[in-house]
């Protein structure tokens, strides 16, 4: 018989969640140290089936390389199998020899029967075999056991339950928070430290887990690096005083968003708005091009939320691509008479789908309406060169032609209706009569 319904300690008005057809119930576990007190927490829920990316996230791998344990339980045998009573605690043999320093950190996967199955990682763990240690099975539902434990630690390859000890500790306790920096409707972006390396550490609010799992997936499909892409570190599932969090650690940008440089600083020469026009343009055709490799290839992507806050500046004045939560991949599969296309910034749509005139048939039509995007980030750009000025002169696209929060209404009469477009700043154009010409030599204004 399979699973209907599972345990559920993170669903907001019941402790029991309802299970899609060949979904999986799973349980977490992971351990937590402070000051040598270990203490087991657990998570209960639901999961879609196979091959949706949070499923293979939770049951079949992990994104992080670190030091203390953890263990996922998958099942779909019968109703309720992630409960308390099956939950796999750790037991004593967790704690590895001071000695031994280095241990198999590869992937180690164990089936029970041909739908439970136990993840576990292997990798580096040392700790003191005369200390103390206080070992707490905590559990989400409010149960609690500990034990004293005080012995050598022994080397062992194997548990008591047959698999191989686990000496890993989530990516989310290596990353050290140190300050808000960005918030949107997903959640907040910190700027935060892992192993020495200043990073953006974006955390989703609970409700957000498609976009976090659709940025997941995207940044999964850069096997190659590109400059202009956002490189990607890493990521986790967490708790938080019982309410999951869902984090993605990516390199810190110092000059943050593009909308944020623009707003406080004027593009000074040509050759600062130049650079960062062809680093957005080439990060634009690396999401859209299609890598046939039998190594490395690549589906066309489109962004669908290309605007100045979507788009981080370096101090060379290149910029990178970021925020794929509502990206589409050309090998996604849309039902053209439910799929809401109708999503990103309104200010930056485009008429195709402001009107709801898109082709969903053809993905390029997507690719179009990213182009669209890009040209006004670009206006934005061409709008902030100013020469021998130090004040600002930034301004979104449609600013004297709609309101702050414009819908999408108010967009389609402008955009579509009345047919306007961004104007250029015709007096600086006048007191500046070379200025069009002089995009051809960069070199003159330098």
């Amino acid at each position: 018989m399979k699973a209907n319904k599972c345990i559920c300690s993170s669903c907001p008005n019941e402790d029991t969640c309802q299970l899609e057809k060949g979904g999986f119930c799973f349980t977490h576990v992971r351990i937590i140290e402070n000051d040598y007190q270990f203490e087991q927490v657990d998570n209960h829920g639901c999961l879609p089936p196979f091959p949706d990316l949070r499923t293979l996230f939770m049951c079949r791998s992990n994104l992080s390389n670190s030091e203390l344990p953890q263990r996922v339980l998958c099942c779909q045998d019968e109703d309720f199998c992630n409960s308390i009573e099956s939950t796999p605690w750790f037991d004593d043999s967790f704690f590895t020899d001071a000695n031994q320093t280095e241990s198999d950190s590869s992937f180690k996967l164990t089936m029970f029967g041909g739908s439970n199955f136990i993840t576990t990682i292997n990798s580096k763990s040392v700790f003191d075999s005369k200390k103390n240690f206080v070992i707490s099975q905590k559990s989400a539902h409010g149960n609690s056991r500990s034990r004293s434990v005080k012995k050598e630690c022994e080397s062992s390859s194997r548990m008591d339950s047959g698999l191989h000890r686990l000496a890993e500790k989530t990516l989310a306790m290596d990353v050290h928070l140190e300050k808000v920096i960005g918030s949107g409707r997903y959640g907040e972006v910190w700027l935060g430290n892992y192993k020495g390396e200043k990073v953006s550490v974006k955390i989703f609010l609970s409700h957000q887990e498609n976009s976090f799992f659709r940025e997941l997936e995207i940044y999964s499909s850069f096997l190659t690096i590109n400059n202009n892409i956002l490189r990607f570190i890493g990521a986790d599932i967490t708790s938080k005083n019982h309410t999951t969090e869902l984090i993605l650690v990516t390199e810190y940008i110092e000059y943050g968003s593009m909308y944020d440089y623009l707003e406080n600083n004027p593009l000074t020469n040509i050759r600062q708005m130049l650079s960062l026009m062809n680093s957005l343009a080439n990060g634009i055709c690396y999401l859209h091009e299609e890598i046939n490799s039998v190594i490395c290839p690549k589906v066309p992507i489109s962004h669908r939320d290309i605007k100045s806050k979507n788009v981080l500046m370096r101090s060379n004045f290149t910029c990178c691509i970021s925020d794929f939560g509502l990206s589409l991949k050309k090998t996604h599969k849309i039902n053209k008479e439910t799929y809401n296309y109708r999503v990103g910034t309104k200010r930056y749509m485009p008429p195709e789908i402001l009107s709801q005139t898109l082709e969903v048939d053809s993905f390029e039509s997507f690719l179009f309406a990213d182009i669209y995007s890009l040209g006004l980030v670009f206006w934005e750009l061409f709008n902030c060169l100013r020469f021998n000025e130090s004040r600002n002169f930034h301004q979104i696209p449609f600013h004297d032609l709609v309101s702050n929060d414009p819908s999408y209404e108010e967009m389609n009469d402008v955009v579509c209706i009345k047919k306007k477009r961004p104007n250029f700043d015709q007096q600086f154009l006048l007191n500046n009569p070379d200025y069009l010409v002089s995009i051809q030599n960069p070199h003159k204004f330098d």
